[in-house]
């Protein structure tokens, strides 16, 4: 009986170690400092970041890849928009209405309210056909207004309808590790 007792405890302590490792893999580790846009944000190891890739994303990382050809889909983003003011309805409704004039097949799956140590958002979760580089995707995001320091952020994780479950707990964790710059 006693033996069976240490199999239990070995067998026990394994399965905790191997859950201890396979989490590690969205530990944040990676911090972006964007002075020129007031915030700092953190990402998992191996994320791909750029830095001010367009005229109004202040930040896009991309996840990283399985395989050396594999086109990576899933991805998180930064944008900077003019300060909106203290009221997030008129900038919510504005949001929606952007994305249903500019997203394929754009469906609007929940809103709400979500909040982070520091501050509070807005989401928006939805899906849309996009047309990425060759390739038509089934689409899902979750998208964040957040306001901070007199400035409104949006922040959004995307990925492929299929992906979007396992992904969305990092973003999440992304967006919550959201400050000011220091």
């Amino acid at each position: 009986m006693r033996n069976v007792g240490r199999w239990v405890l070995v067998a026990v302590t394994v399965t905790a170690f191997f859950l201890t490792v396979f989490s590690l893999k969205a530990e944040i580790v990676q911090k972006c400092i964007n002075l020129t846009d007031g915030f700092s944000i953190e990402f998992p190891e191996g994320w791909q970041i750029r830095e001010n890739p367009g005229k109004e994303i202040s930040l896009i990382a991309f996840r990283p890849r399985v395989k050396a050809d594999e086109v990576v889909f899933e991805r998180l983003s930064v944008a900077t928009l003019e300060d909106a003011g203290e009221d997030s309805d008129p900038v919510l409704r504005e949001r929606i209405a952007s994305l249903e004039s500019g997203l394929n097949d754009f469906k609007l799956v929940t809103s709400g309210q979500e909040t982070f140590p520091g501050f509070s958002s807005h989401f928006l979760v939805y899906t849309f056909t996009d047309n990425f580089i060759t390739l038509k995707v089934l689409a899902k995001a979750k998208q964040w207004l957040v306001r901070l320091g007199g400035r409104t952020y949006l922040i959004t994780g995307m990925a492929t309808i299929d992906s979007f479950p396992e992904y969305e707990a990092i973003f999440r964790k992304i967006a919550g590790s959201f400050r000011p710059a220091d």
